[in-house]
Order: structure tokens, then sequence, then C-alpha cells
């Protein structure tokens, strides 16, 4: 073995193992202790922002078991009293809301800000509503507290007895005040906490994120982490997005700095002993790139090379090419899209269908199409703006994107104002509520223009082939059915709009009405 080689072996031992060593104690001792310590000091912060939103909660507690220990509400309650000038109010108490039940659970009064919608609180049934109310004592009073989702708004609760004004007697019912998580919240936290964070709502995909109440399950720290808060019933409610005071390290120092300064200088001499011997590989991977480049062609590299570090490079350059082809696959999937609203565009659409249709013909397990179009949507954007018509089209966006997310379901954007959703196995008393309940929560969206609150409405046309049916025995094709969703559609507006009409397709039966 010539001289220059071993001289090049043993100057790169020397290097690796200075670097290994340097690497050893900052990864396995330096790294780990401050590690720790700023992962302490991070769960303490967390414990302190959980206190702080626990003794919000204490005081709210607090408040509605004040307030339920009162014999107006009592006699209320037991019929003795049937006016509602006795009746606690929500003003003063800076509460979005106050409700009254009886032992039953059915509401007997309600006191509410009627911009936030309470359906939980204000619905007929029961069941839900009990999950949050504490156990009914007749001799003690007790009280309940958590987060509460509501119309999509995130609420702090607090649900007491009522007793009399002696704290017994506590059989008749419950009082139960609500009050928002809303920026003034969040900033009033984070002034006694000293935590900067921001708050934003929670989606199923946040399910698998730490909680809040869990600050023990940290792990590993980190310069800002998102923690989940679940409301009462146990559902992701909204996520807190942390940045810490105390942070792990996440730069390179100036010892470090001059380490690699003399380890460079090292390279620099070994690369003058034997510069040819690396050199002209290099020129070799060079050239095969550029002759890439010339040709708009991308082949492998070969890694023939007697150097391990040049073979190396070449498994990184190719894998750099399979990581390419990746990103031009994403890039097909983006042309699927569509851009305004994150739903599937037209495109995606009819591949979807092309595929379901021959499933459908196949299987005969049904498939039903759904074209909601916004009422009057081109007047509002004339009138109020591009801007907010693209506002709303993303909110619409979301609701039907909301009830599409199991498997067999797709909803898109098919053009303008108007959606088509696919579902796969339906049945028509789903289809039939699946479009009511698009269209309540379309109703119930949030529209503000120009300072005047506005409700949206759409007019919905289904075109359905029940499970079971042979599409290619009733003579119909893919087109012919989305011509049945359409025309569905096109009634509904004719007959007034804000509506909803069902084509089915059946062998028996043929095409009818709901």
């Amino acid at each position: 073995m010539p001289l220059k080689r071993l001289a090049l072996l043993f100057s790169l031992a020397l290097v690796l193992v200075m670097a290994l060593g340097y690497l050893l104690l900052r990864n396995l001792v330096i790294l780990p202790y401050v590690n720790d310590e700023v992962l302490a000091t991070q769960q303490q912060e967390v414990r302190g922002l959980m206190f702080q939103i626990e003794a919000r909660q204490q005081a709210l507690a607090l408040l509605a078991q004040d307030m339920a220990s009162d014999d107006h509400l009592m006699a209320y309650l037991s019929g003795r009293q049937h006016q509602h000038g006795a009746l606690p109010l929500r003003q003063g108490f800076t509460v979005q809301g106050l409700f009254l039940y009886d032992a039953t659970l059915t509401l007997r009064y309600q006191d509410r800000d009627p911009q936030f919608p309470m359906p939980m609180l204000l619905s007929d049934d029961p069941f839900q509503r009990a999950k949050l109310m504490p156990m009914l004592d007749p001799h003690h009073p007790r009280a309940s507290m958590g987060v509460l989702l509501q119309g999509g708004l995130p609420f702090l609760y607090a649900a007491a007895t009522v007793c009399s004004a002696m704290g017994d007697d506590c059989g008749h019912g419950y009082l139960v005040i609500v009050r928002r998580m809303g920026e003034d919240f969040r900033d009033r936290l984070a002034q006694t906490s000293g935590l900067s964070f921001t708050i934003r709502p929670a989606t199923l995909e946040d399910d698998s994120l730490p909680e809040l109440l869990a600050s023990d399950q940290l792990v590993r720290p980190k310069a800002e982490r998102e923690l989940l808060v679940r409301d009462a019933l146990g559902r992701p409610t909204l996520v807190m997005v942390l940045s810490h005071t105390t942070r792990p390290p996440n730069s390179i120092t100036r010892y470090e700095w001059l380490t690699f300064v003399a380890l460079a200088v090292m390279l620099v001499v070994v690369n003058l002993i034997i510069g040819q011997m690396l050199v002209r590989p290099m020129e070799r991977g060079v050239a095969q790139i550029r002759a890439m480049e010339r040709n708009q062609q991308f082949r492998p590299l070969g890694n023939g090379a007697n150097i391990t570090e040049f073979r190396q490079l070449a498994s990184a350059f190719n894998s750099l090419m399979r990581m390419l082809a990746q990103q031009r696959e994403q890039l097909s999937q983006l042309a699927r899209t569509d851009a305004l609203t994150g739903l599937a565009n037209r495109r995606a659409m009819e591949e979807f269908l092309d595929e379901e249709w021959r499933r459908l013909c196949r299987h005969q397990r049904g498939l039903a199409l759904m074209m909601v179009d916004i009422d009057h949507f081109k007047q509002f954007n004339d009138h109020f703006g591009h801007g907010t018509g693209d506002e709303v089209l993303a909110k619409v966006a979301r609701v039907l994107e909301s009830v599409t997310r199991r498997g067999g379901e797709l909803a898109s954007r098919w053009g303008g104002e108007e959606f088509v959703l696919a579902i796969t196995e339906p049945k028509r008393d789903e289809l039939e509520r699946l479009a009511e309940v698009v269209a309540q929560r379309i109703g119930q969206l949030p529209i503000s223009a120009s300072g005047i609150s506005q409700r949206l409405t759409v007019s919905i046309g289904i075109a359905f082939v029940p499970a079971g049916q042979d599409p290619v025995a009733l003579g119909l094709n893919l087109n012919e059915m989305m011509e049945q969703a359409d025309r569905a559609l096109y009634r509904v507006k004719s007959a007034g709009r804000d509506g909803i009409e069902l084509w089915c397709g059946c062998d028996t039966m043929g095409p009818h009405r709901p």
C-alpha cells in the first residue's frame, strides 16, 4: 500500500476519532442533561397554565353554586312561582348563557347571548346533557365543571344543583352557566400564566396530540408544542399552541465552530496530499450529472467507485431522484384539488365516479350523487364582493368535508357555487337525513358581510341507485345519473330554492321524489 494512502487512512481515522468523541460527549452527556432540565421547566410551565385554567373553572363553579342557592329558583322549579321576574340574569356576570333545568333535565328557563348557538343545552334530548350535570344529592349541593363545545365554539361551563338558600333540599334541578373561551379569555390567561400561546379549533387529526391535563406525558422538550383540550364529553375541542420561554438548544456554539474549523484544516491537509485520488472520481460524477442536465434524462449514478463516500454520494443522489419522482406524484395530486376550498376538484370527482360506477355495475352496492348549490350566490357575490364570496365557499366546503369522512365518500367543488357529494352503499333514509344535516349546518354558518349577518340556504338534488339494483339492467349510465341529479336540483330551484329533492332509480318503482 502506498505511503500516501497510509497517510490518508491515518488522517481520516484521526479526524473520525475526534469527531466521534466530540459527538458522543455532546449527544450522550451534554444534550441529555440540558434537555432534561428544559423538559422539567416546560412541564412546570404547562402545569402553571393548567392551574390557571382550572382556577377559572373553579371560579365559574363557585359562581354557579352561589346563584343556584336561591329559594326563588327552587320555588320556580317546584311550581310555586310562575313568574320569571325573580330569576337570575346573566348580565353583570360576564357569561354568555344561563340555563335552568328541572330534575328530569327539561329546560325551564334560559337567558343567553343569541349570537352563540348552544344546541346541546337547548335540545329536547336530555341524554347527552345528563353527562354534564353533577350527581343530584337531595341533602348536599353538588357542582361539575369543564369545557363544552357548542356551535363549533369552546366554552367553560359550570353546573350546580339548585338548593335552598340554607344549602339543603337540593333535589329540584340544575343551574348551568357558560362562559366563552374567546380572545379576551386567551389574553387574560396569557397574562397570568406568562406564556405566549394561540388557540385553534381541534380537528379529528388532533386526537393523537398530548393532552393539556396530562403534562407528565411530555417526553421531550420543544420550542413550540400543541396540547389538546377535550370537552366534558371527551371530544377534541381546541388545541393550545404554546411557545415555551425555555427552549432546547438548537444552534451550534462558538466552541463547536472552533472544533469544526480544526477538522476542516485537517481535511484540507489530507486533500493536498491525495488530491488527485479524490478529485478524479468526483469529476466523473459531475460529468454524469451534467450529461443528465443536457439530455433532460435522469439515470441512476453508478456506485462502482472504490471510495465508500463516493458510493454513499451516488446512493444519496439516486435517493434524491426517487424523492423527486414522489414529489411529481404529489404535484399530480395537487392538480386534483380545488385551490380555494381544498376539496377535490371536478377532475378528481369524475375519476372517483368512473371507478365507483364500475364497482356499482359489478357488485350492485348502491351509489348516490348529491348536488348542492348555494342559493342566490351570484347576487351575494356581486353585492358583498368576491372576497366574502370566497369565504362563503370555503365555509360551505368545510361543512361538506365534515359529513364525508368515511371511506367511499367524496366531496368536491363541481364549479362556481355548485358542489357534488358521492356516497357509496347509501340508504334512502340516511341520504335524506344527510341532506337535511347539510342544509341545516350551512344555514347555521356564521356569515357576516358589511356588518350584516347573512343566512345561507342551499338547493340540493340527489340521484340515487339503491343497493341491489343493476344500473345496466335499468338502462342507466353515469351521465344519465348525473343528469337526474341536476334535474332534481333544477326542480328545487324552480320551486323556490332552499329545498331537497331525491330521484331514485329502481327497477320496480322508477324515478320518484321523496
